[in-house]
């Protein structure tokens, strides 16, 4: 059973590193991105992802202008409803030009 005040703790500690921004433009190769910051991304999965907390996985998010290949750490899953999840990806092993190309992104949905 997931610890929800564990959820609580993470999202506090991420709210402070980096702002949220909703995902009204971006699509991603494992779900529905409901948002997107400098450090990871919530996404909603239909059926429960085949990935555990801890696992790393490879990552494409998507504008209608650019892509970005980023590898991120399952931080939590939680369900939601009948056959659907939110996952938390915390960003691991970050470029500097995949920081970059990911914060034009990110400047992008805070223009719109």
């Amino acid at each position: 059973m997931f610890d929800f005040s564990t959820l609580q703790d993470v999202q506090a500690n991420e709210a402070r590193r980096a702002t949220r921004h909703p995902c009204k433009r971006i699509t991603t190769s494992h779900g529905r991105p409901l948002n997107l910051s400098s450090v990871g991304i919530r996404i909603r999965h239909k059926g429960r992802p085949r990935i555990d907390i801890d696992d790393t996985l490879e990552l494409t998010i998507k504008t209608d202008d650019d892509s970005v290949q980023i590898s991120g750490r399952v931080v939590w899953i939680m369900k939601i409803g009948f056959r659907r999840h939110d996952m938390g990806l915390e960003f691991v092993d970050v470029s500097g030009d995949v920081q970059r190309q990911l914060d034009g992104m990110i400047d992008s949905l805070s223009k719109t």
